[in-house]
C-alpha cells in the first residue's frame, strides 16, 4: 500500500470504490494525477460539493468517495478560484497548472480513490472530509483548517500562505503528480 489517492478521469460514471469483485471503478490508465503520501492535494477538492460524496460500505464501515461531472468540476474550480487563490496568496502562480489538468482531462467525469488514505485513519478521513468541502460555501475557519489538516498543510496566517511541513507547498501538493 502505497497511501495514497488518485484523481481519476474517465467515463465511468460510478465511485472510485473496490467491490467484493476487487474491480476499482476505473482503469489505471485513467488516473490523472497522483497525490502526495498521506494527504489529499489540496486543489482536487475545488472540483468537488458536498453533493458529490457517495457513501460506501466496507464491511460495517462507511467510506465516502468522490464522483464529479467533469463539466461540474470545472464549474466548482472557476468558483473556487478566487476563493483560494485570496485565502492562500502563495497558491496563486499554481491554480492555473491545476486548471489545465482538469480542462484537459479526456472523461466525463472526474473521482478520487482515497480508499489508502481512508484505511490509514477512517474517522479523521470521514470527520474531515465533509468540514473540507463545506468551506467553499461556509468560509468557515473551522472547515477551512478540518481541509489544510486533510491536505497536509498548516497555515501562516500572518503571510496568508500554506506551508508543507515548514516549507513552501509544491505542485505535488498541490495538484498532485500529474500522469
Amino acid at each position: 500500500m502505497s497511501n495514497r489517492a488518485y484523481l481519476v478521469s474517465d467515463n465511468n460514471s460510478s465511485p472510485a470504490f473496490e467491490d467484493e469483485n476487487g474491480d476499482l471503478g476505473y482503469e489505471s490508465q485513467n488516473i490523472l494525477s497522483e497525490g502526495g503520501s498521506y494527504i489529499l492535494p489540496i486543489f482536487w477538492l475545488t472540483a468537488f460539493r458536498a453533493n458529490d460524496c457517495f457513501v460506501q460500505t466496507i464491511g460495517s464501515d462507511k467510506l465516502t468517495c468522490l464522483l464529479v461531472a467533469r463539466e461540474d468540476a470545472l464549474r466548482n474550480i472557476e468558483a473556487s478560484k478566487d476563493l483560494v487563490c485570496t485565502e492562500f496568496s502563495n497558491l496563486i502562480f499554481h491554480f492555473p497548472r491545476w486548471e489545465e489538468i482538469v480542462s484537459n482531462s479526456k472523461g466525463s467525469h472526474l473521482k478520487i480513490d482515497a480508499i489508502e488514505l481512508w484505511q490509514m485513519a477512517p474517522d479523521i478521513y470521514e470527520d474531515y472530509l465533509p468540514q473540507a468541502l463545506r468551506w467553499f460555501s461556509s468560509r468557515d475557519e473551522s472547515d477551512r483548517d478540518a481541509m489544510l489538516e486533510l491536505c497536509g498543510f498548516k497555515m501562516n496566517a500572518a503571510t496568508k500562505s500554506v506551508l508543507l511541513n515548514a516549507s513552501l507547498a509544491t505542485g505535488n501538493h498541490l495538484y498532485g503528480r500529474v500522469s
